[in-house]
């Protein structure tokens, strides 16, 4: 069916063995690239993507399916975009973030 070479073998398989990161030196995100106890599994540092996010305060304006008129949730989100998509989906109404002039939305 297919000849490929015992070394074209080993070489997809170095490629494909060397792509992840082992070490979380090398894939820590902090600025000095030293492993910190702040630093979750993912050596992404919490207080850095804790920062970049707010809280917004998500409330319905008008009825729309299970939605009910002045009901409000508090999520986290980097935008607002993504707060209405949080907050829908709290809500239990998950597609109404799509349709306009159902939820408001204020950083708090």
């Amino acid at each position: 069916m297919f000849d490929i070479s015992q070394n074209e073998l080993d070489a997809v398989r170095g490629i494909l063995e060397g792509s992840s990161k082992d070490t979380k030196e090398e894939a820590c995100k902090c600025e000095d690239h030293d492993i910190h106890e702040h630093c979750d599994e993912n050596c992404v540092c919490s207080d850095v993507s804790e920062a970049a996010q707010a809280t917004w305060v998500v409330t319905v304006k008008k009825a729309f399916n299970s939605l009910k008129k002045k009901a409000s949730v508090e999520v986290v989100a980097r935008n607002t975009t993504e707060a209405l998509k949080k907050a829908a989906k709290k809500l239990g109404d998950a597609d109404a973030w799509k349709h306009s002039g159902i939820l408001d939305v204020k950083k708090k």
